[in-house]
């Protein structure tokens, strides 16, 4: 299995999941999202409505996790009704 994980501009998550799984594909921020989603099976992530729009555009599953927001309760109770 190959997990690439994406941390955004979030360093301190970065370097603490790169010495964790350093067999993991860590990766800071990128503009190449769409790219990563295209080469996989799932995605994991909390529903934030730009993730969610981009898992669609790219039609592929999406197992959401973290829900915390009401912004992002609602985007997951809506591609949950569709």
């Amino acid at each position: 299995m190959d997990v690439t994980i994406i941390t955004g501009k979030n360093k301190n998550l970065f370097h603490s999941l790169k010495s964790k799984y350093p067999s993991f594909n860590t990766i800071l921020y990128t503009d190449k999202v769409y790219e990563y989603m295209q080469s996989s099976d799932i995605l994991i992530s909390k529903a934030s409505g730009i993730t969610v729009f981009e898992a669609l555009y790219a039609e592929i599953p999406l197992y959401i996790i973290n829900l915390f927001l009401l912004q992002e309760i609602s985007n997951a109770r809506y591609i949950a009704k569709r």
